[in-house]
């Protein structure tokens, strides 16, 4: 059973889900169902799994208070894992809520407990809270990132800890061709393709950013292909873009673009990284504990990559020109391992299934 924990964002339930097919790929014979505060029950769906739904906090503060969602939540979880009855419950989140910690506490004996968390965190980060809070847990799974060991700040394993490769929901090998991938969004081989995503937008207003970057491309002689996330809680703006694709996971038509301006979120950068798709990155600066910007510089490192955290036309423009060889000239290559770390956590959680809980 995977609680994955989501408001703003698609990060958490898309990891599971990563992890989630290489599990069903390697013990067909399981049961794999999905309870999540994410709005996203419908590509849930779409990729085969069951799929219960919790509303998260965000979304009814403050009409209903943190006890009360807490004990919601609580109940909630009790009820699905009465009715599926799960050997391994596997939380991905920032931190286990009062909620969370009391399933565990009841249920410690009856089945395991995994957490799989970020491994780099903003440097106001408490490491105590976090290291008591694995204390829950039977295993921790920590999903890497690409230059991470040469981060100060990354959070290192504990004996708990198993640190996995970056973990991917598509492999590149699975991806459309770029033939396939043009044909499928209508548009002919000729000028460059740029895509831009700059996530949901339910943290930070993206209106006005993604139409200015929208139209710097188009001057700069891209085709432009914009992503819109499937859980936007604003109303969606127009786009002068030739495309407007609102598909999960959009990295399946990676193959068909020169360029991308991106968000710095975990699976963007790095699926960026995987299929040396030259790209700027546009951290994003009001997540909690999420640190950004720190993922997009150490990304430079992997290949053809800007990173522009005060956004002018003037230095947008200096960066596609500084990427415009890699755009037009074809794809970086490839000099970073792609092992995908989420058949090394399947691995992990497979074994738990096969241990008695209890601790």
């Amino acid at each position: 059973m995977f609680l994955a924990i989501n408001g703003a964002g698609l990060g958490h339930l898309t990891r599971c889900l990563a992890i989630a097919d290489r599990l069903r790929m390697r013990a067909p014979e399981s049961e794999i169902v999905f309870l999540t505060t994410s709005i996203a029950v419908p590509q849930v769906h779409q990729l085969g799994y069951q799929c219960h739904h919790i509303p998260s906090y965000e979304l009814v503060a403050p009409a209903v208070g943190p006890a009360a969602w807490n004990m919601h939540f609580f109940r909630m979880t009790e009820e699905v894992m009465q009715l599926h009855r799960p050997e391994v419950l596997v939380f991905d989140g920032g931190e286990p809520y009062l909620g969370l910690r009391r399933v565990i506490n009841l249920y410690r004996r009856r089945l395991r407990f995994v957490w799989v968390r970020r491994g780099a965190f903003k440097r106001d980060f408490k490491v105590a809270k976090l290291r008591a809070a694995e204390s829950l847990f039977d295993r921790v799974i920590v999903p890497s990132e690409w230059g991470e060991a040469l981060d100060a700040n990354a959070i290192g394993p504990s004996d708990r800890v198993s640190r996995v490769a970056p973990v991917l929901l598509l492999d590149r090998d699975a991806a459309l061709t770029r033939g396939e991938a043009l044909e499928s969004l209508a548009l002919d081989v000729g000028r460059p393709v740029c895509y831009v995503q700059l996530g949901a937008g339910n943290i930070n207003q993206i209106g006005t950013l993604e139409s200015a970057v929208v139209g710097w491309l188009r001057d700069a002689g891209f085709r432009v292909v914009v992503g819109r996330s499937p859980i936007a809680l604003r109303r969606l703006w127009p786009s002068s873009a030739e495309r407007v694709i609102t598909d999960f996971p959009n990295a399946r038509y990676f193959n068909a673009f020169d360029l991308a301006v991106l968000a710095g979120g975990y699976n963007s950068v790095n699926e960026a990284i995987a299929f040396g798709l030259p790209a700027i990155f546009i951290p994003n600066a009001a997540t909690a504990a999420d640190d950004q910007a720190r993922r997009c510089f150490r990304a430079c490192a992997f290949g053809a990559f800007e990173v522009l955290e005060d956004v002018s036309r003037e230095a947008f423009l200096a960066a596609v020109g500084r990427l415009c060889p890699a755009a037009f000239e074809g794809r970086i290559d490839q000099t970073v391992s792609c092992v995908n770390g989420a058949i090394q956590a399947a691995e992990i959680i497979h074994s738990l299934m096969r241990t008695p809980a209890g601790r």
